[in-house]
């Protein structure tokens, strides 16, 4: 009788041997299944990373080699030259501006007035691997006092930003307005291109707008 309990709590401990095995087991496994996620989590967070960053530095680029070529047939600086602009190119006069410059210290001149955002959207019907869910583009300007002198120099700032899932990227390039007198400009002083002149601004054909690029980051 004694030799059948002994057995009987024998069969008892090794059953609370084998399950204690077996928890740490599944312990371990479910270790290894939580880093395994981790590790794959990181690495598709990173060539989410990578895809942004890519993705923005082209757009940027290409936007660069735009605002710099100095074509007069470009819609974009179409677009920038009649809409930074008062009456006859005059910039300081803020009457007449159909884009504000940015000044976070004067009414009217802040983010909601003087950014303008520009979502670009993939083509119907094309796939693109690895295109990123959402990219946009922010611009504004700024006038800033020239050292010893009166006049204004006008900044130019576009700011590139690609997403993907929660992973972002942005990059911001920074132009400076010149003007060089000559050779008259190619624009249409009473433009008719209504979707970049909403305002009938007019242009002051003796002078040629081109922007220098001074750096991104």
């Amino acid at each position: 009788m004694r030799q059948g309990r002994l057995k009987l709590n024998d069969r008892g401990v090794a059953m609370m041997v084998c399950i204690t095995i077996i928890a740490v087991l599944m312990i371990f496994c479910f270790s290894l299944l939580a880093v395994s996620y981790s590790l794959y989590s990181s690495q598709n967070n990173s060539m989410q990373e990578e895809k942004n960053s890519e993705a923005a530095k082209s757009l940027d680029l290409a936007l660069r080699e735009e605002l710099t070529s100095g074509s007069e047939d470009s819609f974009l600086n179409k677009y920038l030259r009649f809409n930074i602009v008062a009456g006859q190119d005059a910039l300081v006069n803020t009457k007449g501006e159909t884009w504000p410059h940015y000044d976070p210290d004067l009414a009217e001149h802040d983010a909601s007035y003087a950014k303008r955002y520009f979502t670009l959207e993939k083509t119907d019907g094309v796939s693109i691997n690895g295109f990123p869910s959402r990219t946009s583009v922010c611009m504004w300007w700024t006038l800033d006092k020239a050292e010893n002198d009166e006049n204004e120099i006008v900044h130019l700032f576009v700011e590139t930003e690609c997403v993907s899932g929660s992973q972002s990227y942005v990059i911001t390039s920074e132009y400076e307005l010149s003007e060089r007198s000559g050779k008259p400009s190619t624009y249409n002083p009473a433009s008719e291109q209504r979707e970049v002149n909403p305002a009938d601004n007019r242009i002051n054909r003796k002078y040629i707008w081109y922007w220098k690029y001074l750096g991104s980051e």
